[in-house]
């Protein structure tokens, strides 16, 4: 079986695949002509359409790679994993039951479980490669060699997360030379996150601090919020610094940076978050699939027939959990039937209750982008990074950020006013909040020293057993056998 991740390191494959691609496949994100000498990565960097366009296709594969998109791989394996999603009964896909089960393999029949290692070291290696063709380019407009820089340190660091927060310590390939990433060793999640910060703070000083066009145009009446610009910068070094442990005034820091930009970002009613452009939405994908809004709605959103066994992208096989229905207040509009959950009440009188934040399944008219970034996070992170430095009640406080996110939902404000009970409702309010988004909770219950706890008893309902080494996914067995420098997580 040949290695996925090895094909990854070949710059003049990737190029030549991902222009194509773009060519093919992202008009309507980007409109560009593809270089006339498409295996030339040189020439792909010396117009800035075509390295406009090489740096576009980023997120083309983002929603529609070409080994799985990665928005339906993470929220849909993430959320297996925990306890928000409930897998139909019938699915007999190894890979989804490997995730609701928390046993995945890693033999050599296959790896499940390691499709999103697989993915996103493709991106990382395509965002490298453009680094280096980038950094090499003298013909470039200045406003556009910044902009696309900056976006792909910030895609780096960003597919460096995952990795990390799913799999643990990882190769940190920061060139597209095979001859050094072939050899290269795990490294601890500690050197993976430092990369990361230095990364997007290189990506705040290069990014536009509005949203460009696609011509790399700033301050654009058009422009929409499918690229990243500082305020992702800052929203994801937010997060990461958060992540991380012990960068809370970092934290706090970022995350007020982006909250303090009302003209650009606003939180919206519940029923708005999701929209396209939506002013809540820092960074987005939009989609480029032909007759669906985004994957998650497609994805997510059951037929009035229920769940079916049908696995993947084109199936229905999943909904909500009785353990995150049941960890809603009473009165919290999120969990109101419409709002940002439906249900599927079938002839028998089941009922089957399915995320509904997304609310069209499949229309040519595009309403909806996929949400990466968005502002709510933005205030539960400063909320918990206050709550961590003590800062408790009272103006400016964990509790104020908090009841900012309480009070859209229609909740009343909190009632925690010590430091445990604040980082124990801040938790909940992520719970509730970020549901079926990006594995939040999947992360969540990881860093918050419960996991045991926690999935002790999912993995009761879900009729599994819980070992600890299962809070990493494991490496592809492909990758292990090719490099001798990698070595598999514990327990596989």
């Amino acid at each position: 079986m040949k290695n996925k991740f090895k094909k990854t390191l070949n710059y003049k494959f990737l190029l030549f695949l991902g222009l194509i691609t773009l060519a093919s496949g992202c008009e309507s994100f980007i409109e560009t002509d593809p270089p006339s000498n498409r295996l030339n990565g040189l020439n792909v960097f010396k117009r800035n359409e075509t390295a406009i366009a090489a740096v576009t296709e980023l997120y083309g594969k983002l929603v529609s790679g070409a080994t799985g998109n990665i928005v339906n791989n993470v929220s849909l394996q993430a959320g297996l994993s925990a306890d928000e999603l409930t897998l139909f009964n019938s699915v007999n896909d190894l890979t989804h039951l490997s995730a609701y089960k928390n046993n995945f393999r890693a033999s050599q029949a296959g790896t499940y479980g390691g499709a999103i290692w697989t993915t996103l070291y493709q991106y990382i290696l395509s965002a490298n490669s453009s680094i280096e063709g980038l950094e090499s380019s003298d013909s470039l407009y200045p406003i556009v060699k910044n902009q696309l820089l900056g976006e792909c340190y910030f895609v780096r660091s960003f597919c460096f997360f995952y990795l990390t927060t799913l799999y643990g310590d990882v190769p940190l390939a920061l060139t597209s030379d095979p001859n050094i990433n072939n050899n290269l060793k795990r490294s601890s999640k500690d050197d993976v996150y430092s990369q990361m910060i230095s990364d997007l703070k290189l990506a705040k000083q290069l990014l536009s601090s509005s949203y460009v066009n696609r011509d790399m145009l700033p301050y654009s009446s058009n422009a929409e919020r499918i690229r990243p610009n500082r305020g992702a910068a800052n929203a994801l070094l937010a997060r990461v610094y958060l992540f991380w442990g012990g960068h809370d005034i970092e934290a706090e820091a970022a995350a007020t940076e982006v909250i303090n930009q009302t003209e650009l970002y606003e939180l919206q009613p519940l029923n708005n978050v999701f929209l396209k452009n939506s002013k809540e939405a820092i960074w987005q994908l939009q989609p480029i699939r032909t007759g669906r809004n985004t994957d998650n709605g497609f994805m997510f959103i059951l037929p009035s027939t229920g769940p079916n066994a049908t696995a993947g992208i084109n199936g229905n096989p999943v909904y909500l959990s009785n353990s995150l229905l049941n960890s809603f207040e009473p009165g919290d509009a999120r969990s109101s039937i419409g709002m940002w959950v439906n249900r599927t009440i079938l002839p028998n009188g089941t009922v089957y209750n399915y995320p509904y934040k997304y609310k069209v399944k499949a229309v040519s008219a595009v309403t909806e982008y996929e949400m990466v970034l968005r502002l709510g996070e933005q205030y539960l992170i400063r909320a918990e990074a206050r709550a961590k430095q003590g800062n408790l009640t009272g103006a400016n406080s964990a509790a104020s950020d908090l009841n900012i996110i309480r009070a859209r939902a229609g909740l009343p404000a909190t009632t925690a006013t010590s430091q445990l009970s604040l980082y124990e409702a801040i938790l909940n309010e992520r719970r509730t909040e970020l549901f079926a988004e990006w594995g939040h909770r999947w992360l969540d219950i990881k860093r918050s020293g419960k996991i045991d706890q926690i999935m002790n008893i999912a993995t009761t309902e879900k009729l599994s057993t819980w070992r600890n080494f299962q809070k990493y996914y494991p490496i592809p067995f492909a990758d292990i056998q090719y490099s001798r420098a990698l070595v598999q997580n514990e327990g596989y």
